[in-house]
């Protein structure tokens, strides 16, 4: 795996640019494609016309198993329907990505998928895949202020990400590199900041070398196997396309910043009521109710009013998320024996119920339960999703040009004046 995930970073890109829509994430693999009826009836053209289009207009398609003709990849067919059409005034941010491709068998980082990636690769691998930057790591060297002691002290009573997003200006600033906005030059300081953010959430320092989740376990002071926990969550983590926070950093990437005012974006989004009080707050207080009291009597004293059970509502995916499989996976073999099956008591009640599955939200606060980071459980995955968002900052400043959005104006009409 780790050959031919190294052969495929010095390729560089293998997905093209094209529009997938999130809700192909809710269909089977059969309806991923359509089969060349389909496909030339929706575009109402021939199936000559058709077999053009394959390479003038980049449509995919592939080989059906088991059979000798060829089925083509819906998202390319509904783009090439859209050609042409009135653009939306307020669309254009984000006309396309070849990042992550979202499927029912999970993330694809670049066309690999991180369901198999979280196997073995780090995260520093997968930074090196979605950032097309082999040596992105290998050139990291992080300066810091003469001041930079005496304002993590002053910091220390914060959480980790509020720490981080003071200390990430105060970096920025001290470090000239940081402006330098060449695919190399962003990569570098990514890389600077991914460092430095795991230090804070570790209680390490950026300089502590060795692979990311080999460090944040050692700083931890956590027992053998963890660190493989970590890892897995990390990649896991990376990048799930257009998640709101992400996209906060691709509007921010839009104007021109640093890789480190991206990652402020990400953090300051996801500290937003929303999203923190809304779905993590929420989805913590309901994983520390099954975990300290009776994990049945927890999810059946909401069902019988019904009231949500946070994280088990097939958030994204129509079936169970292949993310928190994995990660579960891992916490069985690893995190205390007592914790997993209270949360598997829990999980199962909530499946006979309702047949709704864990999201990947909920093993990822229950990782940081396990490690003791009540009320910060998700500053671990964190690190592993500032991954992601550089890859968004860097594609959307490279590969767009400043985008001036427009919006449809609802409100009063001006008074005419006599």
């Amino acid at each position: 795996m780790r050959s031919s995930l190294m052969r495929l970073i010095a390729l560089g890109p293998i997905v093209d640019g094209s529009s997938i829509c999130t809700e192909f994430i809710h269909m089977s693999d059969a309806a991923l494609y359509m089969s060349a009826d389909e496909a030339a009836g929706a575009l109402g053209v021939s199936l000559t016309t058709l077999y053009a289009y394959v390479s003038r207009k980049g449509i995919r398609s592939e080989k059906q198993p088991g059979s000798k003709s060829r089925r083509y990849w819906r998202a390319d067919i509904e783009q090439t329907r859209q050609r042409g059409r009135p653009a939306d005034p307020s669309a254009g941010l984000i006309k396309s990505t070849a990042i992550t491709l979202m499927t029912p068998k999970g993330p694809f980082y670049r066309g690999v998928s991180a369901i198999e990636l979280a196997e073995t690769a780090t995260i520093e691998d997968v930074a090196r895949l979605l950032w097309n930057a082999p040596t992105a790591f290998a050139e990291t060297t992080p300066i810091f202020a003469p001041q930079h002691g005496d304002v993590l002290v002053a910091l220390s009573d914060l959480p980790r990400i509020a720490r981080a997003i003071a200390l990430f200006s105060l970096m920025e600033h001290t470090n000239p590199r940081a402006h330098d906005l060449t695919p190399q030059g962003y990569a570098r300081t990514g890389a600077e900041a991914v460092r430095c953010f795991a230090a804070l959430v570790g209680g390490g320092s950026p300089d502590d070398r060795g692979p990311i989740h080999t460090v944040l376990a050692r700083n931890l002071g956590l027992p053998p196997g963890y660190g493989d926990m970590i890892r897995r969550c990390l990649v896991l983590a990376a990048d799930h396309e257009l998640d709101p926070t992400t996209y906060a950093v691709r509007a921010a990437a839009n104007t021109g910043v640093t890789p480190y005012g991206a990652a402020m974006a990400g953090l300051v989004a996801g500290r937003g009521r929303r999203l923190h009080m809304g779905r993590v707050e929420t989805v913590s207080r309901f994983v520390e109710e099954f975990l300290t009291g009776d994990p049945k009597e927890a999810v059946l004293s909401r069902f019988r009013v019904g009231e949500p059970l946070p994280g088990f509502g097939r958030y994204l995916y129509a079936d169970k998320d292949p993310r928190a499989q994995v990660l579960i996976a891992s916490l069985e073999q690893h995190a205390p024996a007592p914790t997993m099956r209270r949360f598997r008591t829990a999980a199962d009640l909530i499946e006979d119920l309702t047949g709704a599955a864990p999201d990947f939200i909920v093993p990822t606060v229950l990782l940081g339960k396990v490690l003791g980071m009540k009320g910060e459980e998700l500053a671990l995955s964190t690190v592993g999703r500032m991954v992601g968002w550089i890859a968004h900052a860097l594609e959307q400043y490279q590969d767009h040009e400043l985008f001036r959005p427009r919006a449809s104006y609802a409100g009063p009409l001006p008074i005419q004046s006599r």
